[in-house]
């Protein structure tokens, strides 16, 4: 493995920001709301990452955009990352910039593998995090570029996959290994005494609304708006009942449809002793949502349910 360091980083990153989509005026002019963070859908993954940013401080809003029905499609190819994204979104078609910037994000990663299966639930121990947020260092320690493209790839694969346009997700924490790897990662907490009569995105939706999370039922993803290349927000629905959506600090979406059928990891996670956290890797745009433990806690798992690991990155 080729340990590409900071100087991958920084390509990348200018990459990012300095990439071929330009910016939308027509839509950027006319936001009819301004939030810290903006949540697209109703899944685990992106209602815990509202959960995180609240618990940050922060004002957020979660749009639970509708779908457009999904239509069977015969394929030849492997898929896009892009087009794989944007269909897990309920799409058939998305502007030309909102394209580029995903695939600006997804083309270096190996493409989809229908042959590769990978667990819907990852189980893993974590050390204790390190002092102070995890936006608070400064600076990023070099990486393995390739295992970082690893990770980009198990986050896209997983059933509670996310996507976050910043680099660092509100209230996560940093938390380094005894390997010297670093994860970023918010906690949501044990599960509750109580056995959960509703689906985890239900209980997940409750939580984020006592924490003052505002949720508004909006149109189907339209486009993500850019600013100096830069994403910005996003538009909801056509016509005079469209929806645009300032972000002062980022936009998260899923990265699987597949992230609203919640069940296996809400029985896991009431079967286990274990913490349930959005999870990921430092400098990352990708996350997945896991079960966690750390050197303190007891957790009995029942026999090959699991994938239990201490590395960053999944072989």
């Amino acid at each position: 493995m080729v340990n590409f360091g900071g100087r991958w980083n920084h390509q990348r990153t200018k990459r990012l920001s300095l990439g071929p989509w330009p910016r939308d005026d027509g839509a950027a002019g006319r936001f009819d709301r301004e939030v810290d963070v903006l949540c697209v859908g109703s899944g685990p993954a992106v209602l815990a990452a509202a959960i995180s940013a609240a618990d940050a401080g922060m004002e957020v809003l979660v749009a639970a955009h509708s779908y457009a029905p999904k239509r069977a499609v015969q394929e030849s190819l492997p898929r896009s990352w892009a087009v794989i994204l944007r269909s897990a979104w309920g799409l058939e078609e998305l502007p030309d910039a909102t394209m580029e910037y995903l695939r600006g994000l997804t083309d270096d990663v190996s493409p989809p593998d229908p042959a590769l299966k990978l667990d819907a639930l990852n189980f893993r121990h974590v050390d204790e995090p390190t002092t102070g947020s995890a936006r608070s260092s400064g600076t990023v320690a070099p990486f393995f570029g390739a295992a970082l493209l690893r990770w980009s790839r198990v986050c896209l694969s997983a059933p509670y996959g996310l996507l976050y346009s910043g680099v660092s997700i509100p209230g996560a924490k940093e938390f380094v290994q005894e390997s010297g790897e670093r994860l970023e990662v918010s906690t949501l907490g044990p599960p509750p005494r109580d056995r959960m009569e509703t689906s985890l995105s239900a209980w997940m939706l409750m939580q984020a609304r006592e924490r003052g999370v505002e949720v508004c039922a909006v149109g189907s993803l339209q486009q993500l708006i850019f600013d100096d290349h830069e994403v910005v927000g996003a538009v909801f629905g056509e016509g005079p009942g469209s929806l645009a959506v300032h972000t002062r600090h980022g936009v998260a979406l899923c990265t699987s449809h597949r992230g609203t059928e919640d069940s296996a990891m809400r029985e896991a996670w009431q079967s286990t002793n274990s913490q349930l956290g959005l999870v990921s890797a430092v400098a990352s745009r990708f996350g997945r949502l896991e079960l966690l433990t750390n050197q303190a806690s007891r957790c009995t798992l029942p026999v090959g349910h699991y994938r239990s690991s201490r590395k960053m990155i999944p072989s």
